[in-house]
């Protein structure tokens, strides 16, 4: 069984849609910046990755934002081709929202995002039924990072032998545009700084994903496989580990994705890593452990925090629409070989710091 992505919609810093976060990146267009109203652990301005210049707001209302806007890219989107409107107006859809994870010293508390969370799904249900007349049959919402996306698919894989609903739509968003979070960040000496190599830089997004397990048409990137454990050392605890869970989900992802008897499979590689050193070690061990038997040679990863800063629970949904096409992976990750990157079939890996949550999927990508 696969799932096929029928369509998708995204809002970056970059720009309010796929298509212009694209056209952006081909342009070289850049949103780091050193924001002057937020004194990294240097005392020098934070090095963010936000839209609006040096503005900075609160989670809840940029999320609404972002969301927004990939809810109206993918509407214009969907709209736009009648065969995969037609197939979405024959199917109940279940909507899955992902949130950041819980850090209620960081202002984000179950309540409130359960608030948010089920204000922002209203407000995805109303606004695709009224424009594309969708009929939704439930909704659940997750707080869970960066390896939401990949779980949620995951724990899909496992459920369709139950499951009456044909048709997923994930939504994800995050937002570090937010005073609270950035000074939690900043005290536990997170943020990447002069004083703090190996930190990261806040971003933000929001990405929309409608996928179909009856579709028949070809032409639409395909998750072939999806894995989540748990990794029981987390990445804030000052422990040995043998960093098994990121690696144990890869597996799990390659055994469902690969045809049987077929070995070094994985052509690409989208991960994570956010400068962290934690994270780094881990990456190294899934390297070394996925080599001889998923990952074809002189595979390496690539990392979307680079361009558009730690995107946090948005990760996954950004990093799929990156991988839709051989088109879109090689603007955004500058591929120089386009023969190279035929029948791509890539490894997207991901981990939540707070729960140690780690997920991997495979995602077969388009020729074009």
């Amino acid at each position: 069984m696969t799932f096929a992505l029928i369509e998708c919609g995204l809002s970056t810093a970059l720009a309010p849609s796929a298509e212009a976060t694209l056209a952006a990146i081909t342009a070289d267009k850049t949103v780091l910046f050193r924001n002057e109203r937020f004194l990294g652990q240097d005392f020098q301005p934070q090095l963010c990755a936000f839209r609006d210049g040096d503005a900075i707001g609160r989670f809840a209302d940029r999320a609404r934002e972002l969301l927004a806007e990939a809810t109206e890219d993918f509407i214009a989107r969907l709209s736009s081709s009648v065969s995969a409107l037609s197939e979405a107006r024959r199917n109940a859809i279940k909507l899955i929202l992902l949130l950041p994870e819980v850090d209620e010293a960081g202002g984000l508390d179950k309540a409130s995002l359960a608030t948010l969370g089920q204000e922002l799904a209203a407000n995805i249900q109303h606004a695709v039924n009224h424009a594309c007349d969708l009929r939704f049959s439930s909704t659940v919402m997750r707080a869970v990072g960066h390896a939401g996306v990949g779980s949620a698919i995951a724990d899909c894989f496992l459920e369709r032998r139950t499951d009456d609903s044909p048709m997923i739509m994930i939504a994800a968003v995050d937002s570090y545009s937010d005073h609270r979070r950035l000074n939690r960040l900043n005290d536990q000496k997170r943020l990447f700084s002069k004083q703090n190599q190996f930190g990261f830089v806040p971003g933000e997004a929001a990405g929309m994903l409608l996928f179909s397990d009856q579709s028949n048409v070809s032409s639409h990137p395909q998750v072939l496989g999806a894995g989540n454990f748990v990794e029981p050392t987390l990445e804030y605890e000052q422990a040995e580990s043998a960093f098994t869970a990121l690696s144990d989900a890869a597996f799990a992802a390659a055994d469902m994705a690969a045809p049987k008897g077929q070995t070094k499979w994985i052509n690409a590689w989208i991960a994570d890593w956010n400068n962290s050193r934690y994270r780094a070690t881990e990456l190294s061990f899934a390297m070394h452990r996925l080599n001889p038997f998923c990952l074809q040679d002189v595979v390496e990863p690539v990392y979307p925090s680079l361009r558009f800063g730690d995107v946090g629970a948005a990760y996954g949904g950004l990093s799929i629409i990156l991988a839709r096409s051989q088109q879109s992976f090689d603007a955004a990750f500058s591929g120089s070989d386009a023969d190279a990157h035929r029948g791509m079939r890539v490894l997207i890996s991901a981990g939540s710091g707070y729960s140690g949550l780690r997920s991997a999927i495979i995602i077969k990508a388009r020729d074009n």
